[in-house]
């Protein structure tokens, strides 16, 4: 049975457009797999599993292989415990091939031929329909997602508008407490607006004497303005001469200073010249000019300070 079963599956992968079969294998871990070496050899060689201790015992062990070819489902292979087990050995065992054996499978029928491609037809609508709906919800989903973006948009725009309404109607409550408040304020402002009037209509009669009064004190205030203003056009004239003076008096006061300075440097020359004088007698005089000059420099910066204080 193992032949024939891996006999078809060569004749199916050397030739795959004559019959284009497909197999469900349903293969258990303890019994042995199958691998193809090549297609150019047209047969399969097997392969037995080397997790079990007794190569005996598993070789008892035949595979169940059920060609399942029902008209309500596609049929296809199933090999995930062939490749787990192939996984966790991590590299094939070593093949023991049968060459003298030469093997034939019989052709498929017509009728099964036709109801392989039936089922391959419908297979390749089903799954042409499942990409179609695949694409269609991935676009249904985009969109899904966007208007849900959208929604939640709106809903924190929503949010905001009502915070912002329920701020305005806190505000609205404050401004009618405050108009309310100013209508109280307003009534007694009127009551006090009457009395005022009639204290106006009281005060007309002392406002014509407080103005009589007051244009009585702007003419006597302009009459001392204009004597005030004579008086200080005076002072400055006074002032002005008594500048003048005092600038010719230190111009008079300088070229006399110049001068007795020019005089005694003549005869500090003449005494040199001659050698009249001694040295003690010299430095004596020198010493009382400079005490001389000190003094008057003092005058005149006094008089220099009295002139500036003048001119404040």
């Amino acid at each position: 049975m193992m032949q024939a079963v891996l006999l078809q599956i060569d004749d199916f992968l050397s030739h795959p457009d004559q019959h284009e079969p497909v197999l469900r294998l349903e293969i258990t871990r303890e019994t042995p797999y199958c691998k193809a070496l090549s297609e150019d050899k047209n047969k399969f060689e097997e392969l037995w599993a080397p997790c079990s201790s007794n190569r005996n015992s598993v070789s008892n062990n035949e595979p169940k292989v059920k060609m399942m070819m029902d008209e309500d489902e596609d049929v296809e292979m199933m090999d995930e415990d062939v490749q787990s087990s192939g996984e966790k050995r991590g590299k094939y065992p070593k093949l023991t091939v049968k060459a003298n054996e030469d093997h034939s499978m019989p052709a498929p029928s017509n009728k099964e031929t036709a109801k392989i491609n039936h089922w391959k037809l419908k297979y390749e609508d089903c799954f042409k329909q499942l990409e179609a709906a695949k694409e269609k919800q991935n676009t249904n989903a985009k969109w899904i997602d966007q208007y849900i973006e959208d929604v939640q948009a709106r809903i924190t725009e929503k949010r905001g508008f009502e915070a912002h309404l329920q701020k305005q109607e806190e505000q609205i409550e404050i401004r009618d407490s405050l108009i309310e408040k100013l209508q109280e304020r307003a009534t007694g402002f009127q009551k006090v607006y009457r009395e005022c009037r009639m204290f106006a209509n009281l005060s007309l009669k002392a406002d014509t004497i407080f103005n009589k009064r007051i244009k009585s004190l702007e003419r006597q205030l302009d009459n001392a303005l204009s004597r005030k203003g004579e008086e200080v056009e005076r002072l400055e004239h006074e002032l002005e001469k008594r500048r003048e003076l005092e600038a010719e008096a230190l111009e008079w006061f300088w070229d006399d200073e110049n001068h007795k300075d020019r005089r005694i440097q003549k005869l500090e020359l003449l005494l040199a010249k001659h050698g009249i004088a001694t040295a003690t007698e010299i430095s004596g005089e020198m010493a009382g000019a400079a005490k001389r000059k000190a003094e008057r420099h003092e005058r005149f910066e006094r008089a220099r300070t009295l002139l500036f204080c003048s001119r404040i």
